[in-house]
């Protein structure tokens, strides 16, 4: 989700406003921000605003609440993005605000998440509920990170602010629940889903298949950290403008490479060794694909489809299937002996090299 134009008119000090950039502003604060169980969500961002004088808010909620007008036809969740916040209105202002609200306002809000609202905000909202409304309180989430946000609403489908990003990275806080690296797949997937980083990666790489080096070639540290963060909490990620199609390459490998049980594990070993040199299609087919985990069998067949493509376009990105097998068997695999891993993997004529090598010119037979 692109960034907002008006958001970048603003800075964290006190600014003089013009008319034109006031009903602007007001009118960037809110945006739609698709829907979940048929509810429309809304993102809030207070964050961006300026520190502003009181008669400002009395000018913004001229601009909003119209909005919110329209909005409330029908069911509706809102988040704010506050990353502490620099303006706070007054409680006197709020209890006026409140009661200029329409009841379909009030009525059809379904939840009113706050993310890393300050001390004095949530005392202020908490008073105003008591004082006016006790059902209103039943519908505010106060969270202290955008991994708690993602327990209550999917973040994907918000436009989240860089400076919010940044706040939130500041804060000691615990793995997020939504995290995908380093995670067993069963806590996040169920048999024939795929992860959106996968399914999102594998679509810029299938848009790139020209580029050279594709999975060879290194992604920057710093934008496949990112990239891995920005997954892990379940945000909108624009992995192309992020690190271009070899961050996209790097994200695939990572995950592999972080599942805590890896796609070969060692009680499957065995099932290599023993394919013999003439073995082939047929053997993996029928053998050793039904004894892996069968969440993965949808997350293989995507990812081999997709590196058949690469290979077809070789000739571009100098990556046949033989490059792309050394590539992954090591992101594939993963024992208590380093040295035994090497010996399986073996070469395009025998190992999991081979089997590797297969399972891309062969993935529409093989899966």
């Amino acid at each position: 989700m692109k960034e907002f134009p008006m958001f970048s008119y603003f800075s964290s000090t006190h600014i003089h406003i013009s008319p034109e950039q006031f009903k602007e502003m007001g009118e960037q604060l809110l945006k739609p921000c698709g829907s979940v169980n048929g509810v429309r969500m809304y993102g809030v961002y207070p964050c961006v605003l300026p520190r502003l004088e009181a008669h400002h808010f009395e000018t913004l909620s001229t601009i909003i609440i119209p909005q919110l007008e329209e909005i409330a036809k029908q069911d509706y969740i809102l988040v704010l993005f506050t990353a502490g916040g620099l303006s706070y209105p007054s409680f006197t202002w709020l209890l006026f605000a409140y009661n200029k609200l329409s009841y379909p306002i009030r009525k059809n809000l379904k939840k009113l998440v706050i993310v890393h609202a300050a001390t004095w905000s949530k005392i202020l909202m908490k008073t105003m509920g008591s004082v006016i409304s006790p059902k209103f309180n039943k519908k505010l989430y106060w969270v202290k990170s955008l991994a708690e946000c993602g327990q209550i609403v999917p973040l994907h489908s918000f436009y989240v602010p860089e400076l919010v990003l940044n706040y939130d990275q500041a804060i000691p806080q615990s793995p997020a629940s939504t995290a995908i690296f380093g995670t067993p797949i069963d806590s996040y997937l169920e048999i024939g889903q795929v992860p959106r980083m996968l399914e999102e990666c594998l679509q810029v790489v299938k848009n790139n298949l020209d580029t050279p080096g594709l999975f060879r070639v290194a992604p920057t540290k710093t934008s496949l950290v990112e990239g891995q963060r920005r997954y892990n909490l379940d945000l909108s990620v624009d992995v192309f403008q992020l690190g271009g199609v070899h961050l996209a390459c790097g994200l695939i490998k990572l995950w592999l490479r972080e599942l805590p049980t890896p796609v070969l594990p060692v009680s499957l070993y065995p099932l290599v060794q023993g394919m013999k040199e003439s073995d082939g299609r047929d053997y993996i087919k029928h053998t050793l694909v039904p004894a892996m985990d069968p969440l993965l069998i949808p997350v293989l067949k995507s990812l081999f489809q997709v590196l058949l493509l690469v290979h077809q376009h070789s000739d571009q990105n100098l990556m046949p299937s033989s490059n792309l097998s050394l590539m992954f068997c090591p992101n594939l695999m993963r024992g208590t002996d380093p040295l035994q891993d090497l010996m399986l993997c073996g070469n395009q004529s025998q190992g999991f090299t081979k089997i590797v090598r297969l399972c891309i010119e062969e993935s529409h037979y093989i899966f």
